[in-house]
Parts: C-alpha cells; sequence; structure tokens
C-alpha cells in the first residue's frame, strides 16, 4: 500500500506520495517546517472529497428526478382504473390494465436502463390521452411501443407480456389483478 511521508532528512524536508519523491532543500522552504508539506497534503484531500460529494449529488439528483417520473407514471396508469373502454369487460380491462402496469413496474422503474428524456415524453404523452379519453387497445399498444423503445429491456419483455392478444382477451372471464377496474 502506498503511503504519504512527511519528514526532515539532514535539513531538507522530503516528502514522499504515492510513491513519488519530492525534496526541498532550506533555500525552497524558508520555514524549515512541516507546514507548507502538511498544506499540500490538506489541499489535496480537500479537493478529493469536494469531488466525490458533488459527484454524489449529481447522481443523487438523477435518481430523484427518476423517482418523480415513476410516481407520476404511477398516477397516470392508475387512474387508467376508471377509463374502461365501453367494448371491454372489467375482467378483460383489469388483464390489460394489470400487464400495463406490470411493464412499468419490471422496465420502467429500473433506473439503470431508461432514457429519462424519453421517459419524460412518455409521461407528457400518456397523460395528454388520459386527459382527451383516449384510452383503448391503441392505447395500450402504444404504450407497449414506447415502453419497448424508452427502455433497455422493453423490447424483451413486451415480446412476452404484451396483453393486447385478442384470442387471449377474449378468455378472460375472471379479474385477473384484482385492481378494481371500474
Amino acid at each position: 500500500m502506498r503511503q504519504v511521508v512527511c519528514r526532515n532528512v539532514s535539513s531538507n524536508l522530503e516528502l514522499t506520495l504515492m510513491g513519488t519523491r519530492m525534496c526541498w532543500t532550506k533555500s525552497d522552504r524558508p520555514d524549515h517546517s512541516h507546514a507548507n508539506c502538511l498544506r499540500y497534503i490538506t489541499a489535496a484531500i480537500a479537493f478529493v472529497c469536494l469531488v466525490t460529494i458533488a459527484t454524489a449529488a449529481i447522481h443523487y439528483n438523477k435518481i430523484y428526478r427518476h423517482k418523480i417520473q415513476c410516481q407520476q407514471m404511477e398516477a397516470t396508469l392508475n387512474s387508467l382504473r376508471f377509463h374502461r373502454p365501453n367494448n371491454y369487460s372489467k375482467p378483460q380491462w383489469d388483464y390489460l390494465l394489470g400487464w400495463t402496469i406490470n411493464g412499468y413496474a419490471n422496465c420502467l422503474r429500473n433506473y439503470g436502463s431508461i432514457n429519462a428524456t424519453k421517459f419524460d415524453s412518455l409521461i407528457r404523452d400518456c397523460e395528454l390521452k388520459v386527459q382527451q379519453n383516449k384510452i383503448d387497445t391503441a392505447f395500450i399498444d402504444w404504450y407497449w411501443d414506447q415502453l419497448e423503445k424508452t427502455t433497455t429491456n422493453g423490447q424483451s419483455y413486451a415480446l412476452r407480456y404484451r396483453p393486447t392478444d385478442t384470442s387471449t382477451l377474449q378468455s378472460i372471464e375472471f379479474e385477473t389483478f384484482g385492481l378494481g377496474v371500474e
């Protein structure tokens, strides 16, 4: 392990920092003390601490932003319980919405696999479609298409779990997820 050594060697000040040896003679250091050496070490430690804190703050800000995005998306998807299209039974809408919420939870809540800009756009577009009451199978398909584009694992997830297959929807008789759709 490398270490910092600061010592007086026959009236010269010697500093060994991470394997690099630096020496100062009496003429280089007017006060002949360890004070300058310690100032440099303190300044280096302070700089490293500041860089570490700044990096952590930037990372925390990104995670916090993602948390806010997730809360917005979750609220929008949960509001769909009250926007059931007339051509779907409650169990069918529960099935469609349940898998859609599941897709959100398994793909969009994963901080490391998301494009934040595309996620913002997806949230805005979803909220707009809900406000305009444009909720139907086309909306669910559109959402899953966006899920594929927004996340790194969305495409493989959508291949396995996209709920809009009409033959499956026709066979749904009971509420699968228990979301309490209206």
